[in-house]
């Protein structure tokens, strides 16, 4: 077993108070849940990823990854709460990414709960953390339904990312980020003025739901215009963004690829913490078909050239010197499989949670210098992924960066967007 494991410089910065990030995967479930099993079930699970089990620790003034106990780790990360709950908006519990890196909340009464499995995204990512809660699920069916579900125990903490990419070949090189998205610009802006307390970090997600046949309808819409579902997606936000930027203006598009299963030879999800790849393109103002094909076009071209791998392990542009504008951030989960889970149980949605510091954007702004407005880090953040057959889109921004009346004129926009193009009426 190893002992401990420096956090890379990108893994350290998600358990940093100031910068502390923590992901999650939300399941509406229907039912009944059996508690005892689902915590023999987490306890499991934390034995299975050692890493989601580990302690933080300072080693010579550096973050390391320190071995855990899942048992410990399964009884301070379980919280189960006998209330009633609505929406999507969710706070982590307090010690995710500070005291371990891990939890399971349980909150509902009767037959209706919301199970929310949490990770510090120094740990994982948001592909990886889909994958742990299938694992999860699959672990507490076979214990509700009184079998004893294999173990699979792992021995060693996930490997740094660029040391497995190292390992196949793949080195940071020159990423033309500043070329391609040159004078590009975003509406948002860094608060010029903070509360007295930063507040508690909370995933104020905005959210909208298609129903099953708009959700095919895209998808048709897609194919016929010869485009994947998420660059047809991606067209419909950059309209949403741009209506907010000034005219002839032009903003970036940054989409995050997931090349695990794709390199040679394949990277286990067990091997690695977080690990992804970007496609990034500048798009003004277009029919929505015009601008997914630019952004489909794109991102076949970064696949093909390599620039996703040399992504993967390059910096991004300091946000303080470059000469583009906050990137709009568009990731995509895919179709999330429906879990397995034992009689009586279903599973009636999923949605994702991202949590960042309320504390980060302080800091960040606090360490600018010169007169003029410190630029955001990023732009509005969106997470896209079908469950049950019903694509949906989640919106989140910086704390601060973006006014809620401008959340919802962008939700809206979004949806009369994909409205307008399917001719098919109102969302569900």
């Amino acid at each position: 077993m190893q002992t401990h494991r420096a956090l890379t410089f990108s893994e350290a910065s998600f358990v940093r108070p100031a910068s502390r990030e923590v992901i999650g995967t939300s399941y509406a479930l229907r039912g009944v849940v059996d508690v005892t099993a689902l915590r023999s079930a987490f306890a499991a699970l934390l034995e299975e990823y050692p890493v989601l089990a580990a302690r933080i620790v300072d080693v010579k003034g550096r973050p390391h990854f320190a071995p855990g106990d899942p048992t410990v780790a399964a009884a301070i990360g379980f919280r189960d709460s006998a209330a009633p709950w609505t929406g999507y908006a969710q706070t982590p519990p307090w010690f995710v990414g500070a005291d371990q890196l891990a939890a399971l909340t349980l909150t509902g009464i009767g037959d209706d709960y919301r199970l929310t499995l949490w990770a510090s995204h120094a740990a994982t990512d948001g592909s990886g953390i889909v994958a742990i809660a299938a694992r999860l699920f699959a672990l507490y069916t076979a214990l509700a339904s009184g079998a004893t579900p294999i173990v699979r125990r792992a021995g060693d903490f996930p490997a740094e990312p660029h040391r497995v990419m190292a390992e196949r070949g793949h080195l940071p090189g020159e990423v033309d980020y500043e070329e391609r998205l040159a004078g590009t610009v975003w509406h948002g802006a860094v608060p010029k003025d903070f509360p007295d307390e930063p507040g508690s970090d909370v995933d104020d997600v905005l959210r909208i739901r298609f129903g099953t046949a708009e959700t095919a309808a895209l998808d048709t819409a897609a194919r016929a215009h010869g485009v994947s579902t998420h660059a047809l997606v991606s067209g419909i936000i950059a309209r949403a963004e741009l209506a907010e930027c000034a005219e002839d203006a032009a903003v970036a598009l940054l989409t995050p690829v997931d090349f695990r299963s794709r390199v040679d030879p394949p990277i286990p999800l067990r091997s690695v913490t977080a690990l992804c790849g970007f496609s990034y393109v500048a798009v003004t103002d277009a029919p929505t078909a015009d601008i997914a094909r630019t952004v489909s076009d794109r991102i076949r071209a970064d696949v093909r050239d390599g620039t996703v791998l040399r992504t993967a392990v390059s910096p991004m542009p300091d946000p303080r010197t470059r000469r583009h504008g906050p990137p709009v951030l568009i990731s995509n989960l895919g179709a999330v499989p429906d879990p397995l889970t034992p009689a009586g149980l279903e599973v009636r949605d999923f949605h994702a949670q991202i949590v960042r510091s309320a504390a980060g954007i302080r800091e960040y702004a606090a360490g600018h210098v010169g007169e003029s407005a410190p630029a955001v880090p990023i732009g509005t953040s969106y997470l896209v992924s079908t469950f049950g057959g019903r694509l949906s889109i989640e919106s989140r921004a910086l704390p601060g960066t973006l006014d809620g009346a401008v959340r919802l004129r962008l939700l809206e926009r979004i949806a009369d967007g994909a409205h307008a193009l399917l001719e098919i009426g109102t969302a569900a």
